[in-house]
């Protein structure tokens, strides 16, 4: 068995899901489009197989910018065994694939092709793209048409998929890392703090959250770097900046936090399974993920998992503190990890184990 993932720029939530399928799989080989060594991926490194021509996208604008031209490479390259997993949500899916049996496990399609216009505010230009994309995603489709079977992260992703590429697929939520289910790390009582857990970029929207702490009376912990960490520690001093930290220090500092602030708007999010998995609540901005996981899920499990404000905006964020606050003994801890055991490894692991013995 081999598997595919779409091409390792850097370490994040992605590249944790595609260890736990190394680790559930155990694939002789892990073809991907280019490999920028980093510690934690070390483990598969040996695994790593791409094209000589990957290292021309390792930085990540080489390959948003030509990222048409990139698929269209990737179908020139072959993965072949009895059976391909293909970890995908952009250009894994078309990689040559000569294998008996194929299954995808898909995050969200490629934003720049779903959601150009908010990429894209020029609307002449906008015009252009949309008629090229068009075209694109006839393309696309005949990718998703390959596979045996088709997995996806969430429901969101699953109504995208049947609107945009009219594709079925079922839900298998991915999982974090199996420390955050560790038992040897004991909960801490909860602190004073909050805690922001993100890359230190612009895309990711938090300077609003900064400036929000910068004028309240509540502490905030940020974990991550990137290349706004600088700047921003040197704007927001009253704001605490770990930079890097190891997962074992991350999982401390969420256990003790009041709860987890969540920016930025995805279909899906990382930060708040490892939040849960820590019995820890999160206050998110309403978004995909945190309708499906934090709204739709307390609702179904009888659980208070957390809340969302509408706006990005220090005032909207404010409110939503201060309605955390008032109604924290509500959130409880033990509730929130046990219920979080659906985002674990061992539970992903068994659903990946059985979609494999039932092809």
């Amino acid at each position: 068995m081999k598997v595919i993932y779409d091409k390792i720029q850097f370490f994040g939530g992605a590249e944790r899901v595609l260890l736990q399928i190394n680790k559930s799989l155990n694939p002789t080989k892990i073809a991907t489009l280019c490999y920028v060594k980093n510690p934690p991926m070390e483990e598969i490194r040996k695994k790593i197989i791409y094209p000589k021509w990957g290292f021309l996208f390792k930085k990540f604008k080489f390959f948003a910018i030509f990222y048409p031209f990139v698929c269209f490479l990737c179908s020139f390259y072959k993965v072949d065994d009895n059976l391909v997993f293909c970890y995908s949500s952009s250009n894994g899916k078309f990689f040559n694939i000569r294998a008996k049996k194929k299954i995808l496990y898909t995050n969200f399609p490629a934003r720049g092709i779903v959601e150009p216009e908010k990429f894209v505010k020029n609307k002449i230009l906008l015009i252009l793209l949309k008629f090229f994309i068009y075209f694109f995603k006839k393309y696309e489709s005949i990718q998703y048409r390959k596979f045996d079977k088709i997995y996806c992260i969430s429901n969101y992703t699953k109504d995208l998929l049947l609107r945009h590429y009219d594709v079925k697929s079922s839900v298998i939520y991915c999982p974090t890392s199996e420390l955050f289910f560790s038992k040897k790390f004991v909960n801490n009582s909860k602190k004073d703090f909050f805690v922001l857990v993100s890359r230190i970029e612009n895309h990711k929207n938090l300077e609003f959250v900064l400036e929000t702490f910068s004028k309240i009376n509540e502490k905030l912990i940020v974990l991550g770097t990137g290349s706004l960490l600088s700047k921003f520690s040197n704007k927001y001093p009253k704001i605490k900046f770990k930079g890097y930290v190891t997962d074992e220090e991350m999982i401390q500092i969420i256990s003790s936090s009041k709860a987890s602030i969540i920016p930025t708007k995805n279909e899906y999010s990382m930060p708040i399974i490892e939040s849960f998995a820590r019995g820890t609540p999160v206050i998110s901005i309403n978004c995909p993920a945190a309708h499906e996981l934090v709204l739709s899920l307390s609702k179904l499990k009888g659980i208070n998992l957390g809340i969302t404000f509408e706006k990005p905006s220090v005032n909207s964020l404010k409110k939503a503190i201060n309605r955390f606050n008032k109604n924290q003994k509500n959130y409880r801890s033990n509730e929130i990890k046990n219920f979080s055991k659906i985002f674990s490894p061992s539970y992903f692991d068994a659903k990946i184990k059985k979609i494999i013995s039932d092809i």
